[in-house]
């Protein structure tokens, strides 16, 4: 029985600092200010009932750390499972607005870089693109990302899509399947000299 593992990255998903560190910061400073004040408060009550002191703005910034932990350390799981199972190809899904256009690139690169990580290169691995979101305004149009995502020596598949309209996915996913397939036939078929 053929069991293949697909990656499929949408953007900065699998970037922790990214994904969180924009409000993280802000909030964090807010809460831990908060935090603080309440502590005060806090330590009266506990005072006023014969209770050891205890530290609200530890507890919180202890489970906040530990949070950020587990939201950081999501890319590794996802590197993990990749080396564990092997990846046989990849969707990466790029959203089509222009203010996104540097963290494709980024995610792109880091998708390259976690696979080099890995010992695979992704020239060999089946892949194809989709540029998601193209019914959202101000998107790049699909020459520019072409140009970002695709301008190498071999280009491989892309195509736009409104994922949430299902428009675009079928399309994406049959085209992968169908370069899996392709990769696998060629290589379970004898070869002769």
């Amino acid at each position: 029985m053929l069991s293949l593992f697909l990656l499929v990255l949408h953007g900065d998903r699998f970037d922790g600092v990214i994904a969180c560190a924009k409000w993280l910061a802000h909030m964090g400073d807010w809460a831990y200010g908060v935090a603080l004040r309440w502590n005060d408060l806090l330590f009266q009550v506990r005072k006023q009932l014969g209770l050891p002191y205890w530290s609200l703005s530890a507890w919180l910034k202890h489970k906040v750390k530990n949070a950020v932990e587990y939201i950081s350390r999501y890319e590794e799981c996802v590197a993990a499972e990749a080396r564990k199972r092997g990846v046989d190809g990849v969707v990466f899904c790029a959203d089509s607005q222009y203010e996104k256009m540097a963290e494709n690139v980024e995610s792109f690169q880091n998708l390259e870089e976690n696979l080099r990580s890995l010992k695979q290169n992704l020239a060999e691995i089946p892949y194809v693109l989709q540029y998601n979101k193209r019914d959202l305004p101000n998107v790049a149009p699909v020459e520019y990302m072409e140009f970002l995502l695709n301008n190498r020596e071999v280009q491989v598949p892309s195509f736009t899509a409104a994922a949430h309209k299902c428009e675009g996915v079928f399309e994406t996913l049959n085209m992968i399947t169908r370069m899996l397939l392709n990769k696998y036939i060629a290589q379970s078929s004898p070869q002769y000299a």
